[in-house]
């Protein structure tokens, strides 16, 4: 059930992300921000936030967040300037990202031994900033679905539109089998919960290994868009096979 945008009633100090969050609908139990993302083009290629060389690499590359919170989630952070409302900051962020194509919304980490709050917290800012990233950059935003056991799917997935266009990382997820198995709980659960036209998947493995493990999503017709990286590309050249993924 969508709840109204939680708009200010007067000026006030903008801080806690006040403009954007303003704007937001809100669902569930822990009032996640509504989120949606109904593109046709999806990205082909994947640059991560520390490889701002690439941002504009291809016609349709995207920004992703799917490397250790380090690198993106600190003191003058993204999310903190938009958090405190720190203006100067905020500018050099648009900057940074001006004529970005697409942004899937940041992988902060969600371990499962991680306190529920911080989880949801951690799922909440990281919309957050996707509604940023549209309205300041005007960028296509892509949600990314995070989670950090089975539990954590009671909301998880709150706000995230039904049919949306979403994102998901399997790195790290197919080699051991608790991860695999998660893995696989977790795409079940956006399946049969969101219907999502698409799925866009982070992997540095090779396709035929990622679409086997997202076998469920395809044969109920989900779209499966595996773009290149730099990590993927990488491991092809060590492999000695420098044209898997390139069709």
């Amino acid at each position: 059930m969508l709840k109204e945008p939680k708009r200010k009633k007067k000026k006030r100090f903008d801080s806690f992300g006040a403009e954007y969050f303003g704007e937001s609908y809100y669902c569930g139990e822990r009032d996640l921000p509504y989120f949606e993302c109904h593109t046709v083009a999806l990205p082909n290629f994947l640059a991560l936030y520390s490889e701002p060389g690439l941002y504009r690499a291809a016609e349709r590359t995207g920004v992703c967040f799917y490397q250790d919170d380090f690198k993106f989630d600190s003191i003058g952070s993204l999310a903190d300037a938009i958090l405190h409302n720190e203006a100067k900051l905020l500018n050099e962020y648009k900057k940074r990202f001006e004529g970005v194509d697409f942004v899937i919304t940041p992988d902060y980490s969600t371990y499962g031994d991680m306190p529920d709050f911080m989880v949801a917290w951690n799922i909440g800012r990281s919309r957050l900033v996707g509604v940023w990233f549209i309205m300041e950059v005007g960028a296509v935003v892509i949600p990314n679905v995070t989670y950090a056991n089975e539990g954590s799917f009671s909301y998880c997935l709150d706000g995230i539109d039904v049919g949306s266009v979403v994102a998901m990382s399997a790195k790290g997820m197919l080699a051991k089998k608790e991860n695999l198995e998660l893995l696989h709980f977790a795409i079940r659960q956006v399946v049969d919960h969101l219907k999502p036209k698409a799925i866009v998947v982070y992997s540095v493995a090779d396709d035929k290994t990622t679409f086997t493990a997202f076998e469920y999503a395809i044969q109920r017709g989900v779209e499966i868009a595996i773009p290149d990286n730099t990590l993927k590309r990488r491991n092809r050249i060590l492999k000695g096979d420098d044209n898997d993924g390139k069709k």
